[in-house]
């Protein structure tokens, strides 16, 4: 009778679980026996219970387990633990526990994407462990920009393979992210957002000048008031009331650091100006009176002067 897996998950998150389940069954001497996508509760368990004396140990996976339906208690004896001749791994792309059942939860081994935190110190720590796990020497400010950048967590696993062969067994620095992990368009406006908070004129110009071929300069606008709204709260702010209002804004700890340049480059007054001008020109746009490129450039060389 069967050990029972479960896999619940979706996506590539779901394609990388069920990969490892599968490859640890068949170091265990398991052998993939089909994918029974038509078969039902009393087929799987008789399909699995009839190997011949000196078969192989069998696996068989049903990949959208769902369409079984409630797993029939008369079965439930028959589900094995470790020690057991063949193996069952069902695939649920949503909630599985309405099927399955406490009970049959209990004797099988489920297998869960792990939590990814969403932001904050414990997003960065978390891709800095799933570098480490790949041989990967990632620096901090390199995972803050990965944690930052990249909203999923699968797409980060992803990445580090490259990193750690362009990298050859050195550190992986934010430059080294940068040219590998970000298209043209997210290297532009990281360069155009990092460039603002540190007064780096040559950045900002150049980074305006591949993002003006973009049709709208609404995108740009919003990501520079996100950044800048950063800024003026730890300007404004004592140290621990700015803190407890980006934990509430779930800021991600690179753009709160960088950020944090700008705050003591610029200064309050300057901050408010260049924020409320963003707002200005994002209304401005959507009712087609605004001055697109020009207009959002301006703005950005009187803030960059403020900072001399």
């Amino acid at each position: 009778m069967p050990r029972l897996f479960v896999i619940g998950a979706a996506g590539t998150s779901q394609r990388r679980l069920l990969s490892e389940t599968l490859r640890g069954l068949q170091a265990e001497g398991f052998s993939p026996s089909g994918r029974p996508e038509e078969a039902d509760w009393q087929e799987l368990f008789s399909s699995l219970r009839t190997g011949g004396l000196f078969a192989a140990k069998r696996l068989f996976v049903v990949e959208n387990a769902l369409r079984l339906g409630p797993f029939p208690e008369e079965l439930l004896p028959y589900v094995e633990g470790e020690g057991s001749e063949s193996a069952l791994v069902l695939v649920f792309d949503g909630d599985y526990r309405k099927n399955l059942g406490k009970e049959l939860l209990g004797k099988a081994v489920v297998v869960k994407a792990p939590a990814v935190p969403p932001w904050g110190a414990r997003r960065v720590a978390w891709v800095r462990k799933a570098a480490r796990d790949e041989g990967v020497d990632l620096d901090g400010a390199a995972a803050a920009l990965l944690a930052e950048w990249i909203d999923d967590a699968e797409e980060i696993r992803a990445q580090l393979p490259k990193l750690a062969l362009a990298a050859r067994g050195g550190p992986v620095d934010v430059g080294l992210v940068e040219a590998l992990c970000l298209d043209e368009g997210g290297k532009s406006l990281l360069r155009l957002l990092d460039g603002l908070c540190r007064g780096r004129e040559v950045d900002v110009l150049a980074a305006l000048r591949i993002l003006q071929e973009e049709p709208s300069i609404l995108p740009v606008v919003t990501a520079l008031h996100n950044r800048l709204r950063l800024a003026l709260y730890q300007a404004l702010l004592p140290p621990g009331e700015a803190r407890r209002i980006l934990a509430a804004l779930k800021a991600r700890d690179y753009a709160t650091r960088v950020a944090g340049e700008a705050a003591r480059r610029y200064g309050p007054e300057a901050l408010k100006k260049a924020v409320a001008g963003l707002i200005a020109l994002n209304a401005a746009e959507k009712l087609g009176r605004g001055r697109g490129w020009n207009g959002l450039t301006l703005l950005l060389l009187e803030l960059l002067g403020a900072g001399r």
